[in-house]
């Protein structure tokens, strides 16, 4: 019997990219742990925020102490949204680009930054504006989630 043509799984490499990627194991899948946030705001005193997000929705945020956010929670929602799109759309260039490993976006009084992580969530992290992102970002923040096994791969 001949596999149907267009089907995901024509040939044994297909196959075995698309169980490694859609059927993982319980066990393989790394967890968040419950103070990751609280862990990235601890790793440097400009970091304002930090949040993971997974489908647009957030599961897992922290402020800095005694900060006010400048969003509400109901703008903090929609912001999530905003940077899920953005991510899934940045992700179509993958192959000729590579693997995203972050994102900045620099606005007038913050800047944000947007980590993919595994199995389809972002951690996303704001930033006093002097802060020097680009350092906390690949010396303190990719390091603590490699350290958990949440990166991308």
């Amino acid at each position: 019997m001949q596999p149907v043509s267009g089907n995901c799984c024509d040939n044994f490499s297909d196959r075995n990219n698309y169980l490694r990627t859609h059927c993982r194991t319980r066990m393989e899948k790394p967890q968040l742990p419950k103070d990751l946030c609280k862990q990235v705001l601890e790793l440097d005193e400009s970091i304002r925020f930090a949040g993971v997000a997974r489908l647009g929705n957030i599961i897992m945020a922290e402020y800095r102490e005694g900060l006010n956010p400048l969003l509400s929670k109901r703008e903090s929602e929609i912001y999530v949204v905003q940077t899920a799109i953005r991510q899934d759309t940045r992700r179509t260039l993958e192959d000729k680009l590579g693997r995203i490993i972050y994102t900045v976006t620099l606005y007038e009084k913050i800047k944000r930054g947007t980590i993919p992580l595994s199995d389809d969530h972002i951690l996303m992290v704001s930033f006093d504006i002097g802060a020097d992102h680009e350092s906390i970002i690949l010396n303190e923040i990719l390091p603590l989630i490699k350290k958990h096994g949440l990166l991308e791969s």
